[in-house]
């Protein structure tokens, strides 16, 4: 047999043998890429239908409805107003967008009640964005208005883990090396250069500076995430029953809250009383938000809401410290 013909042969005996299949993945046809998204969209709804079944939101629904009679909020629409994006189950959908528009909202109802304050209520010079920023910062309602409203244990969100701090801190001092003055870093124990220079300049001590209480210490992003929320609810007002009924919560349930005189927050002094006006005008704190119903009626006596805005500490003698020690703990009740 010639050579030609023994390696033709060869190779022939060699294709036999392959495996019949590839190793390679077959051709992603059209009906495979239908199967293969099926199956991920059932896996998905069966992951949003466990997530969702396991948490009842009935009653921050009830209670918004408490808050704000008679509206009857949908569930769906509750839990996306009352999830941060913080939250495990912020993938099915969270504040955001609902504290976006509420941010707007809010802004323009406070532009359109400054532009429509007298002129005796207003102090010369008064500037507009400085008086919008102060009131509708997000601390100063999460502080203040979404403690009155008492959504903090209704609040879906995960605190972030506080930063971890270094033992041996770095501190930077200026040595005189040669000519001139270099920094260094002290505290560095892995470096030889360093430990000379402790040993022949031993720096100055320090003082201490204090340390925050712990009890504190959340009480700051707490702030926030319930600012957020309550940006969340009045966008949700705003996106499921309308403009009036927004704007009649802004100034009969939001407004009344952020009056604090003597603190440099919240709405400027000299327009406390034209808000009070407006307020009272609309019909006070137990005002009917639907245009054309009766006041509500609250277990506590309606003359004693009324004179909210003699009574309150908050808006008396501003930022007393059992107020706001009260509305840390509403807050804080979220982790008991």
């Amino acid at each position: 047999m010639s050579i030609g013909r023994r390696c033709w042969a060869s190779c022939v005996r060699a294709v036999e043998k392959f495996p019949a299949g590839s190793v390679l993945a077959p051709a992603r046809t059209g009906s495979r890429r239908t199967f293969s998204s099926s199956i991920v969209c059932r896996r998905i709804g069966s992951r949003d239908a466990s997530s969702t079944s396991e948490v009842d939101h009935s009653a921050p629904a009830k209670h918004l409805g408490d808050v704000f009679p008679p509206l009857e909020f949908p569930e769906e629409l509750v839990r996306r107003m009352l999830t941060h994006g913080s939250h495990k189950d912020a993938l099915q959908g969270h504040n955001a967008r609902l504290s976006f528009m509420g941010r707007r909202v809010l802004s323009t109802y406070l532009l359109l009640f400054l532009h429509s304050t007298p002129a005796a209520h207003q102090t010369p010079q008064l500037d507009y964005d400085l008086v919008a920023s102060r009131a509708l910062n997000t601390y100063v309602l999460g502080e203040h208005v979404a403690s009155a409203w008492a959504i903090g244990e209704h609040i879906r969100w995960t605190q972030a883990s506080p930063r971890p701090t270094l033992e041996k801190p770095i501190r930077i001092r200026h040595e005189k090396l040669g000519d001139g003055f270099k920094e260094k870093a002290w505290n560095l124990s892995l470096d030889d250069e360093a430990r000379e220079l402790k040993k022949r300049h031993k720096p100055e001590p320090e003082p201490e500076l204090p340390v925050p209480k712990p009890e504190f210490a959340p009480s700051v992003g707490l702030y926030k995430v319930a600012g957020t929320t309550v940006e969340a609810i009045m966008g949700g007002i705003f996106h499921q029953f309308g403009g009036s009924v927004a704007h009649r919560v802004f100034h009969t349930r939001l407004l009344p809250h952020i009056l604090l005189p003597n603190s440099g927050d919240g709405l400027h002094d000299s327009l406390h009383p034209y808000a009070e006006e407006v307020c009272q005008r609309m019909g006070g704190l137990v005002a009917p938000i639907v245009p054309g119903q009766e006041p509500q009626q609250l277990e506590v006596p309606t003359a004693k809401i009324q004179a909210t805005f003699t009574t309150n500490p908050r808006i008396v003698g501003g930022r007393a410290q059992g107020a706001k020690r009260e509305r840390v703990d509403k807050l804080m009740s979220v982790f008991d």
